[in-house]
């Protein structure tokens, strides 16, 4: 799987290999996310520390998530896997869900950075959505890159989107 031809090596042509490549590492693992209810922390500070209060409040809800970040993968309080990123890469990020859902985890709670969004390392997986503190150029990008795709997309007629910046 490639972008362009490679010569001598069988080669399936794609529009975006990091796309495919989550798209294709999602199939392998079954779909796992499609098992678990789902929230995903973003912004430049505090992810771990949100994610964290998020996991708990699940917990003590009665809940099972596993938490993605940067401590690694942690399931009922217990490393499943370390990771070497925020956002592990495509592969591992659907290793540990497949892993997380067999153990019988029933959520996910998931630190995700700007690089992972831009790099689709989480392609596919439908996320509720939840910012930590953010500078505001940040903040634009990210809402203005989603306003984007969903127009584009035609998820909506029209997007609005309020968003709240404070400097501390």
């Amino acid at each position: 799987m490639a972008e362009r031809k490679v010569d001598g090596v069988p080669t399936v042509i794609v529009d975006d290999g990091r796309k495919a490549l989550a798209n294709a590492c999602r199939n392998f693992f079954g779909k796992p996310d499609e098992e678990l209810q789902k929230i995903a922390v973003t912004g430049t500070n505090g992810k771990t520390t949100v994610s964290y209060i998020i996991d708990a409040i699940l917990r003590e809800a009665g809940f099972k998530p596993v938490l993605v970040g940067t401590t690694g993968g942690v399931v009922f309080g217990d490393t499943l896997v370390d990771l070497d990123s925020t956002t592990p890469s495509t592969y591992e990020f659907f290793k540990v869900l497949r892993q997380a859902v067999d153990a019988g985890v029933d959520s996910l709670v998931m630190e995700v950075s700007s690089h992972a969004l831009h790099q689709h390392r989480i392609n596919g997986v439908v996320l509720m959505w939840v910012f930590s503190q953010t500078c505001r150029v940040i903040t634009s990008t990210i809402i203005n890159r989603w306003k984007n795709t969903l127009r584009r997309r035609r998820f909506f007629s029209r997007v609005s989107i309020r968003m709240s910046v404070s400097s501390e």
